[in-house]
């Protein structure tokens, strides 16, 4: 059977899976058109092969509201796709993100879940890179969509988060996310400022940036405050398991950010001479005076821990 082949038949709607793709954001007005109008379009699928043998069902791949909106027992015209591996679903799913409007939420929830299947099934290499070229994103770009569904994961996993308005969170431009996503590694800011933006979604992205930029320098001395704060007692052992989650957070995130660079390197390397540098050269020196910053508070921290030295040191 061709790899390339593709069939349209009617099916029903309980013979497809709608589990495989990350699902759009409900929107009942949506679905009421659909239903009021009916299905226009055949849902996208891919047959579910078993022990090599197709069974007669189908894997989701695009239409998820219009399956949304079918009755359990309702016959639709479904588009098959066979041969398909894994990732070239999210290739197929991305075509019709970038014919039809989808916030940046749902776009990062894609192309997240894209990187983690090339990897996956490709191992490690330019992950990024490749779903960057099939993506026809740039690698900023995907850089930037891969930290906002990282930061949506750490905001539903906070304490506390519940009390968030997602919904004007998630309908929130790229830019303000992306912002909002540097404050990742520092769960408590991260969670007070998005409660500001979810409270003033009409905030703009300069005054977003200012309050974001002052809650990164108070991150990592909130740890340290809890040693050193005046006239409090602090228990140890909470403290210890506060410094010590946030080593491992800090560790995942240098390492990520290591690995990214190592990429970005490859890109600067193959870059035609046109390319203009000088921005990205300004953005590099930025990261490096954060670094150094980061590394004075880690110092700092690390010197509350140490032993008193003794007149005899």
């Amino acid at each position: 059977m061709s790899d390339n082949k593709r069939e349209f038949k009617y099916v029903l709607r309980n013979q497809i899976d709608c589990s495989i793709m990350p699902g759009r954001e409900y929107d009942e007005k949506l679905l009421e058109r659909i239903r009021q109008d009916g299905v226009q379009q055949p849902l996208i699928v891919r047959p579910v092969v078993r022990g090599g043998v197709i069974k007669d069902r189908y894997e989701l791949i695009d239409g998820e509201m219009r399956w949304k909106a079918l009755g359990y027992n309702d016959l639709v015209l479904v588009d098959i796709r066979y041969g398909l591996k894994g990732a070239d679903v999210y290739r197929i799913s991305n075509a019709t993100f970038q014919r039809k409007p989808r916030t940046t939420y749902e776009r990062a929830r894609l192309y997240s879940r894209w990187v983690a299947r090339v990897k996956y099934e490709e191992g490690k290499g330019r992950l990024q890179a490749k779903v960057a070229e099939r993506a026809h994103l740039s690698e900023g770009q995907l850089s930037q969509y891969l930290s906002i569904a990282q930061m949506f994961e750490k905001l539903e996993h906070t304490t506390g988060s519940a009390a968030l308005d997602f919904n004007a969170l998630k309908n929130q431009g790229i830019n303000k996310l992306y912002e909002l996503s540097r404050l990742t590694g520092h769960s408590e800011e991260l969670l007070k400022v998005a409660r500001q933006l979810s409270e003033r979604p009409e905030m703009s992205v300069r005054e977003l940036r200012q309050i974001v930029k002052q809650a990164e320098g108070k991150g990592i001395p909130d740890y340290a405050r809890l040693m050193r704060l005046e006239g409090t007692e602090v228990d140890p052992p909470d403290v210890e398991k506060r410094i010590l989650d946030l080593a491992r957070e800090a560790e995942g995130l240098v390492e990520e950010t290591r690995k990214n660079l190592q990429n970005f390197e490859l890109s600067v390397k193959n870059a035609s001479k046109e390319y203009s540098k000088k921005k990205t050269l300004a953005e590099l020196e930025k990261l490096q005076r954060r670094l150094r910053r980061f590394h004075k508070d880690i110092g700092k921290l690390s010197g509350y821990l140490r032993p008193e030295k003794g007149p005899s040191d």
